[in-house]
């Protein structure tokens, strides 16, 4: 009788490990399986896949030009402009909350005038096949200044004291040329503009005047906190003004 109750317990107990290793399979695959949604989750407010990681393919590189070109907001920034497409790659942004996002984008350049360019990122969600944002950036180069001299100097000044706008500005009130210069692309020597600073004495107002020698006339007119220069340059500069007022009279 001993021996069968001993029996009946070990079988039991066997029965009880049994169930008890299946209940735990089966809660380890319950939560196995919210893990992997919360990842999936993860992913998709990272870009609905885990790019970061593992990069884009050849054919999703293809599809993020094609959806990034095919979005309303991108053409109407696009239309009738020169662009240059990049390569696509995975963006990483960080929210308020400190949340790592990564989305495929691909960096389209728009060339400025003065050779400065407009970089626009378009953040594409692969699967929904849309963008979901436009990120964008300025890339300008380097540029240097070079003081102006001679004639050259004196044109400039002439042309920005001749100035409608200039004059109102001035008018009736004491004034200096401080500088004149222009501002040059510091790699290739390209010219961007020449410059004639005018400071209202008594005041720290200083007009920064910029002038088309060619054409003879002002392109810009920019109001500066201050402006200053050494007593060398001011001295050689109120001689070219003394001259181009002269001339102009």
């Amino acid at each position: 009788m001993k021996k069968r109750t001993a029996v009946i317990c070990m079988c039991f107990l066997i029965v009880c490990m049994f169930v008890g290793i299946v209940i735990s399979g089966f809660f380890q695959r319950e939560i196995d399986q919210q893990l992997n949604s919360a990842r999936e989750i993860g992913n998709e407010k990272g870009g609905r896949r885990n790019y970061s990681e593992r990069g884009l393919t050849d054919i999703e590189k293809e599809e993020v030009i094609k959806i990034a070109l095919n979005d309303r907001k991108v053409k109407k920034i696009l239309e009738d402009k020169e662009y240059k497409l990049g390569t696509p790659f995975v963006m990483t942004l960080r929210t308020r909350e400190g949340v790592l996002l990564a989305y495929p984008t691909v960096g389209i350049s728009i060339p400025k005038k003065s050779d400065a360019k407009l970089i626009l990122y378009p953040l594409v969600d692969l699967e929904k096949r849309e963008v979901i944002k436009i990120s964008h950036e300025y890339s300008i180069p380097p540029i240097t200044t070079e003081e102006m001299r001679g004639e050259e100097q004196e044109e400039a000044i002439k042309i920005a004291l001749g100035n409608e706008s200039v004059k109102e500005k001035i008018e009736g009130l004491r004034y200096e040329i401080v500088s004149t210069y222009t501002v040059k692309n510091l790699m290739t020597g390209k010219k961007y503009a020449d410059r004639v600073k005018i400071h209202l004495n008594g005041t720290t107002i200083c007009y920064d005047v910029s002038v088309n020698l060619t054409k003879k006339e002002v392109t810009g007119i920019e109001e500066l906190p201050s402006c200053w220069t050494s007593e060398e340059e001011h001295e050689k500069i109120r001689k070219a003004s003394r001259i181009a007022r002269k001339s102009a009279s």
